[in-house]
């Protein structure tokens, strides 16, 4: 007796589903990168420091951020293979470090030092009007900072 081609159909579906459905879960299951960022001074921690997965020349949609302790959870859903994993904060240097993921899902870094960097920052520009004006009639936002302030905050000069 001959198989049915409905048969011979389920057959072949159920072989390509038995093959292919394991790998694609497999896939799904996330690296978990998990590490500190320490300032590379002082060794303490770094909070709010970005970490993402680069794959290439572009970022993976995959990072976060360092909390208060300076620790990062990363769970990337990316096949195995080699990645850049970058580190980042204003005001800090970034780093990067290479990682390797395999068959071990999770993956221990060592602490990623990051030091100060020089940022050049937009100037600020401060107007003011030149005879006294009651604060509801003045058509923006209004703040007062005193002289004394202005001239006790680091790296700051005031000029008459």
């Amino acid at each position: 007796m001959r198989p049915s081609r409905l048969r011979l159909w389920s057959g072949a579906l159920l072989l390509l589903l038995g093959g292919v459905l394991p790998a694609r879960l497999s896939a799904q299951d996330p690296y978990v990168i998990t590490g500190t960022v320490l300032d590379a001074e002082s060794r303490q921690p770094i909070a709010g420091a970005t970490v993402q997965v680069r794959t290439g020349a572009t970022t993976g949609g995959t990072q976060t951020v360092t909390d208060a302790a300076g620790r990062y959870r990363l769970a990337a859903r990316v096949p195995a293979g080699s990645y850049t994993v970058q580190f980042t904060r204003l005001g800090r240097a970034s780093a990067s470090r290479q990682v390797t993921l395999g068959a071990a899902r999770e993956v221990q870094l060592e602490p990623v030092l990051l030091g100060t960097a020089v940022l050049q920052m937009e100037e600020v520009v401060v107007t003011g009007t030149g005879a006294p004006v009651a604060r509801r009639e003045v058509g923006n936002t209004v703040a007062s900072v005193s002289g004394e302030a202005v001239n006790n905050a680091p790296a700051a000069s005031s000029v008459d």
